[in-house]
């Protein structure tokens, strides 16, 4: 059994599904008027603490030998939660965590382009469910007046999976080279301390934070942190990037699964609001699912 599901897959698994909960939580204090910037920055600074473990070396710390390329890293994965958090905070968890699943053809698409290697069919029609799967999430709001809701939510997230597909192989390509110590810790101190440069300047909310949005707050923050190290480390341990973030890919469905069953602990009403145009939302999660199986073979 573990010859045709290798047993590391299981990282990006839970990866997965601790991503879904902890986007709700970001929603959440969204709702609560915690500041989108607010969040990103709280998100960096805690994956970067977290990812200090990771570090090597007595009795400092090694260093990475290409430093510019892992400032580098550590501006994409910046960038890359700069759109997520965005995309959750001002879309709906069920449209932007399907197409953020989108990102594990952008990730393969660039394993074969790196590696000089022929572009298959299956990459092709995993391209065009995905683009059915976006289309669908398109038509799933309601056209009372939100129509542009859904198109931003598209784009934010589509911003977030590209940063996050360069990230990834730019991580596992470097790590095969430099060893993993040397660039993933440091690539995610680059965007903490760019985080504490930025959280000044972000619109407080403290002081008018109900004690719920602070619970919520920091079950986002904690879980989208966790989840971040658990990925990276398989990303950088195991040579997969592709089929790691293919199974990770699921958490679009995860996502619409957590919003359905978990909705109201979260003071989440995407189900209610969207009404039958939720059923596209599940379509648009399956269509992509289905891209992501795809891309596989």
């Amino acid at each position: 059994m573990t010859d045709l599901i290798p047993l590391y897959l299981a990282f990006p698994t839970l990866a997965a599904m601790i991503y879904a909960v902890g986007s709700m939580g970001i929603r959440a204090a969204a709702e609560e008027g915690v500041s989108p910037w607010t969040s990103t920055c709280l998100t960096n600074i805690m994956a970067m603490l977290m990812f200090l473990s990771y570090l090597e070396g007595s009795p400092w710390p090694e260093l990475p030998l290409d430093p510019w390329a892992v400032a580098g890293l550590g501006l994409l994965f910046f960038a890359g939660n700069i759109f997520t958090v965005l995309s959750l905070s001002y879309g709906d968890v069920s449209i932007a965590t399907p197409v953020l699943a989108s990102k594990v053809v952008m990730v393969v698409g660039l394993v074969v382009l790196l590696g000089n290697t022929e572009v298959r069919l299956s990459l092709w029609l995993a391209g065009i469910l995905i683009f059915a799967g976006i289309l669908f999430l398109q038509r799933s709001t309601p056209r009372s007046g939100k129509g542009g809701k859904a198109l931003l939510t598209l784009l934010l997230s589509l911003s977030a999976a590209a940063c996050f597909a360069l990230f990834d192989v730019g991580v596992q390509m470097l790590s095969a080279r430099d060893e993993f110590h040397r660039v993933a810790p440091w690539a995610i101190a680059v965007a903490g301390l760019l985080s504490l440069a930025v959280l000044p300047f972000t619109r407080r909310s403290k002081a008018t934070l109900s004690r719920r949005g602070k619970g919520f707050l920091w079950i986002g923050v904690g879980l989208l942190s966790l989840q971040s190290m658990i990925l990276i480390y398989a990303l950088g341990h195991y040579d997969d990037a592709a089929g790691i973030n293919i199974v990770y890919g699921s958490r679009g469905l995860w996502g619409i699964l957590v919003v359905s069953a978990l909705g109201p602990l979260f003071q989440n009403r995407e189900k209610q609001e969207a009404g039958h145009y939720f059923r596209y939302r599940l379509a648009g999660a399956l269509c992509i699912a289905g891209g992501i199986v795809t891309s596989l073979s």
